[in-house]
């Protein structure tokens, strides 16, 4: 299995590393932040986020569960 190098954590877009509803706008903020993260990734090959297992799509779409998760307990 090919092992890519590990993204800059400084060349993270600061918006992307972690989720901040106020950061996004819109009726979703959270389907926001994760469609521009999936984005980011998907632009150059072995981008990664500086959070989750591997910081791939997977953990991003497992952050937006954790986070929805969040929510509901809150309300």
């Amino acid at each position: 299995m090919a092992r890519w190098k590990p993204t800059d954590p400084g060349a993270v877009p600061e918006e992307l590393a972690r989720y901040v509803e106020s950061e996004w706008t819109g009726t979703d903020p959270l389907g926001a932040w994760r469609n521009a993260c999936l984005q980011w990734l998907r632009e150059v090959e072995g981008r990664r986020l500086p959070f989750g297992e591997y910081g791939d799509s997977v953990d991003v779409i497992r952050e937006c569960l954790r986070v929805k998760m969040e929510l509901a307990k809150r309300a």
